[in-house]
């Protein structure tokens, strides 16, 4: 006979000392998440409060980089990032609050819409890693 494929991690026998460590673990996920989206809330208020002299600084230091273009520009790549980064402190913080209520109820369904939650930012933060990656590659020549 096949094992039962509706068995969960807590029929598993997770010990107290596992399940501590993963809720500190992911109370330190939470931490991080909350600070990433301070973070970038933080740069959005300092873009909107000082966009213009940034774009004048950039103007001075690269010819042809002014104007309405500039701004658009740095406008256009500051709302990616913020984008980005902000469903990725999302998907973290989603994770470690789900998880986290996944062990303390021993609901095995909540838990693993938590693990879903850490993979696609596993995903996602790996994909933005290797563009990163490729672009410093590519600034070298």
């Amino acid at each position: 006979m096949e094992p039962n494929q509706t068995s969960g991690l807590f029929e598993l026998e997770v010990d107290d000392i596992s399940s501590r460590n993963l809720v500190d673990a992911f109370k330190w996920a939470k931490f991080l998440a909350i600070a990433g989206i301070t973070g970038l809330g933080l740069i959005l208020i300092f873009f909107l409060a000082y966009g213009v002299k940034i774009i004048n600084a950039l103007s001075q230091v690269l010819p042809g980089f002014e104007g309405d273009a500039a701004f658009g520009v740095i406008s256009a790549v500051i709302v990616i990032f913020i984008l980005i980064f902000g469903l990725l402190a999302y998907l973290l913080l989603r994770a470690s609050t789900l998880i986290h209520k996944g062990i303390a109820g021993k609901n095995t369904e909540v838990f693993n819409n938590g693990l879903a939650s850490l993979k696609i930012y596993f995903i996602i933060y790996g994909v933005v890693s290797v563009l990163s990656l490729l672009m410093n590659f590519i600034s070298l020549f």
